[in-house]
């Protein structure tokens, strides 16, 4: 089916340039289409325009920070979350309590466990979801 062999588009949300920059090469280098966005509130507006397989989100962020906006996600959109990596230097062991459909890496980001995660995402084929 043409969906199969569609290009799977990521989402990387990280206020902190050189992170964002870092996090795009690694899903570029797994076969991903890569946007990104500076906070959460561009986060947001993106998510709601377009569809993405993946999306990698950092906590501590000016404007709307990365648990302002699985807050909003978890309400309006929750089937996002399923696909979404959290990440920071912050202690994330809780995180699961809050947020149990989100996976949490440490920064700085391993390119050995985002690479498995992304390429998990694109050998299944993405999501499914069609909104």
């Amino acid at each position: 089916m043409e969906r199969q062999d569609r290009t799977l588009r990521a989402l990387v949300v990280d206020d902190d340039e050189e992170d964002r920059h870092r996090v795009s090469g690694i899903l570029a280098s797994q076969g991903f289409a890569v946007q990104e966005a500076r906070n959460g509130r561009e986060a947001l507006d993106r998510i709601r325009k377009n569809h993405y397989e993946m999306i990698v989100l950092d906590i501590l962020m000016p404007y709307l920070d990365g648990f302002e906006v699985m807050k909003q996600l978890q309400t309006q959109r929750p089937e996002v979350l399923e696909r979404t990596v959290v990440t920071s230097r912050l202690d994330m062991r809780d995180l699961n309590a809050f947020f149990p459909a989100c996976r949490a890496l440490p920064k700085p980001v391993s390119v050995e466990n985002l690479s498995e995660i992304a390429r998990n995402i694109r050998e299944s084929g993405g999501c499914t979801d069609s909104k």
